[in-house]
């Protein structure tokens, strides 16, 4: 398994490609836009030109981690861009939780897929930190290999490395 982290001025993020068979790839990439910055049209510019490079690349792609940006408020013009019928829609994508995962009451830690991805069993655990635990299956090509279970924590601003 390989493991590149990337930093943009808006956020950061981890990738790992993990090989679940002889040719069957699976993106997992992990986001971590620091909550104590405003969210900005850099952020989204960032977002969309790697959401135009992951669509290109032919492989299971699962977009997870820690957006700060209140999905769960349908009146919040970031999460009408981010999870609306704007950059997610876009893209053949959608949003999976659907639960709060921070300690304010609102959805802030996300798992992004294609729309044909296979993700079940999706919940979210006690809280760990200000941000709750989040946890899914995913099947790979459908029931072709066994299910590869995932785990996603919530930063907060005090996580080492994230700052």
């Amino acid at each position: 398994m390989s493991e590149t982290v990337v930093s943009r001025r808006s956020s950061s993020c981890v990738a790992m490609l993990r090989q679940a068979a002889v040719i069957l790839f699976c993106l997992l990439l992990g986001i971590y836009r620091p909550g104590s910055q405003l969210v900005t049209a850099a952020f989204f510019d960032e977002l969309t030109a790697m959401f135009e490079q992951l669509v290109t690349l032919g492989h299971l792609v699962m977009v997870c981690g820690d957006f700060n940006v209140h999905v769960d408020q349908a009146d919040n013009p970031h999460a009408v861009r981010l999870v609306g019928l704007q950059l997610l829609h876009a893209f053949g994508c959608i949003q999976h939780v659907a639960e709060p995962t921070h300690t304010a009451g609102h959805t802030l830690d996300l798992v992004i897929t294609k729309e044909d991805t296979d993700v079940c069993d999706l919940s979210v655990g006690g809280m760990i930190s200000d941000h709750a635990l989040v946890k899914f299956t995913h099947r790979l090509y459908g029931s072709l290999l066994r299910p590869l279970s995932t785990l996603i924590v919530g930063h907060g601003d005090g996580c080492p490395g994230m700052t």
